[in-house]
């Protein structure tokens, strides 16, 4: 039965991802209500449990790949698809926006399947880690506060997108 297969594969590390999980939906539901204030705070929740199941995974000495996948496909959520859908609500909307949304969302996806695969070496990540773009809702209320044009964002998404799928070396922190 499909329940008790799933049910034996989760553990304790899975209910953190699960709720960073949740935490995502609900940046991305507040920020299609341009609430976005509430959707960044539910955006730095959820990168907190993504921070936490790992450390709970290692503490717990939890092995196998049911966990590090759940962990890949929350951080598509998280890291990807609430930063574009922010920056969107936030007022980034022409054509050209949304290229680079895609692009964004195409390379940092590719980016984490390559870590599904190789992992860090060395203690170094391949490529910048997706997890960069919880910078995102700060500068967007940076650039709010210092009456700055929210045009600019669009450079944290498109540059870091590229350099997700490079080869340079980021420590592991």
């Amino acid at each position: 039965m499909i329940y008790k297969d799933l049910r034996k594969n989760l553990a304790l590390p899975d209910f953190f991802s699960l709720t960073g999980l949740i935490f995502s939906i609900l940046s991305i539901f507040c920020a299609l209500e341009e609430n976005l204030p509430y959707a960044a705070a539910f955006f730095f929740a959820a990168a907190a449990f993504d921070y936490t199941d790992g450390r709970v995974a290692r503490a717990v000495k939890r092995k196998g790949r049911y966990g590090a996948e759940l962990d890949n496909l929350c951080d598509v959520v998280l890291y990807l698809i609430c930063p574009a859908i922010f920056g969107y609500s936030a007022g980034l909307k022409s054509n050209l926006d949304i290229i680079v949304f895609i692009i964004f969302i195409s390379l940092g996806v590719m980016r984490l399947a390559r870590f599904a695969i190789t992992g860090t070496k060395d203690g170094y990540y391949v490529g910048l880690p997706v997890s960069y773009s919880i910078i995102i809702p700060p500068l967007y209320f940076l650039l709010l506060w210092q009456n700055i044009s929210i045009n600019y964002m669009l450079l944290f998404y498109f540059i870091p997108s590229f350099l997700m799928i490079s080869t340079i070396k980021v420590k592991k922190i």
